[in-house]
């Protein structure tokens, strides 16, 4: 789930670490000194070595964040769209969710107009929908700008308050302890530091580049380590949102247990699977359960039958099948599918433009996509 956002986040992260490493290889290579010179022609360019680190660094963090912040916001903008699907009813929402779209919309509406962040929304068309929802009426739809009122830059606390209007008790508190954030802190600084003070001095490198006049760089490693957590932070972001996705399909009926792991190999991500009749196949996804708790989900890489490579199976009842995920899983988990719901109503299509972040400075278990491990 949230593949698309993922997929997108991974390629703009990957290219910012490219560009500082190839900024860094250029910068090196043009200031040593060769005979014959290679840079004949651009040295009435040069800007100075210290000139053109500053500038490198500044494009970096300005693009880190604007990367990480849209990724936050679409990530809030594609889990409201999927709530209608999963509570047929605005009246049978979670009420964190019903109170914050009603205080989110009191302060929107008290600023619409032809100037300001709303320039995109219609007063008429939001009243309309939002009548139509406590209407009980169906389809539905949410203003995904009501959740994104806070126009704090997202360091943990403001992070954890917006999955707090979502419904999520102790947000920052669960993506602080989650194991792909607590790997990535523990790997990167190994020194006493948490999730909290490294997204504050980022959140503080990046305005301070936007908004001042720089002196001093950061190394390079640093830079890139602050790519490597914002990775973690926005997967684990995306783990939790998953996980009431699926929590509530479980709820719904809607989860179909095709079989359970009894052996594992490779550290987990192979499995064989006692199987139920039905149909999987390869980069399906499935969601993975211990009793009824859903730790996550993950997509079949391949499936074996007895050696051989197959795209999908059809197997009869406690047939042993090899399956490959991108993830760890346990013996003794479940592996459902997602059934489609008898009747689903049609999506509205409410073409809300993003909401524009601050840029001035403030004063359920889940499976970790990136180890694999559990969260206990």
């Amino acid at each position: 789930m949230f593949d698309a956002l993922l997929i997108r986040l991974r390629d703009e992260l990957d290219a910012v670490s490219k560009i500082l490493k190839l900024n860094d290889h250029v910068i090196g290579e043009f200031y040593s000194i060769k005979s014959p010179d290679p840079w004949p022609t651009l040295r009435v360019s040069d800007p100075g070595k210290h000139r053109w680190e500053i500038y490198n660094q500044c494009a970096a963090l300005t693009r880190l964040y604007a990367v990480y912040s849209a990724f936050i916001e679409d990530l809030i903008k594609e889990y409201l769209l999927i709530l209608p699907e999963l509570y047929d009813t605005y009246g049978e929402l979670p009420e964190a969710i019903v109170t914050q779209h009603r205080l989110g919309l009191g302060q929107i509406l008290q600023k619409l107009g032809n100037e300001g962040p709303y320039t995109d929304l219609n007063e008429a068309e939001v009243v309309m929908q939002v009548s139509r929802g406590l209407a009980g009426e169906r389809p539905y739809a949410l203003v995904p700008q009501a959740f994104l009122v806070d126009r704090q830059n997202y360091r943990l606390d403001p992070l954890g308050r917006v999955l707090g209007y979502l419904g999520f008790k102790n947000g920052a508190e669960r993506l602080s302890q989650h194991p792909r954030v607590k790997s990535c802190i523990d790997e990167k600084w190994p020194e006493s530091t948490t999730l909290r003070a490294e997204l504050k001095k980022f959140v503080e490198l990046r305005n301070f580049a936007a908004h001042s006049e720089l002196e001093n760089t950061i190394a390079l490693e640093e830079l890139l380590s602050i790519s490597d957590l914002l990775w973690c932070v926005c997967g684990a972001a995306a783990d939790i949102l998953t996980v009431e996705v699926f929590q509530r399909q479980l709820s719904l009926k809607r989860l179909l247990t095709v079989g359970e792991v009894f052996q594992t190999y490779h550290q987990g991500t192979v499995a064989i699977v006692k199987m139920k009749p039905c149909k999987v196949a390869v980069d399906e996804e499935v969601v993975m359960l211990i009793g009824n708790q859903v730790k996550g989900s993950a997509r079949i890489r391949s499936i074996q039958d007895n050696g051989k490579e197959l795209q999908y199976v059809e197997p009869y009842l406690d047939q042993p099948i090899g399956l490959r995920f991108e993830l760890r899983c346990r013996e003794g988990m479940s592996i459902a599918q997602v059934m489609r719901a008898p009747s689903e109503p049609q999506q509205l299509d409410l073409s809300f433009g993003a909401a524009q972040t601050a840029e001035e400075p403030e004063e359920s278990e889940t499976v970790n996509a990136e180890s694999g491990e559990p969260e206990e």
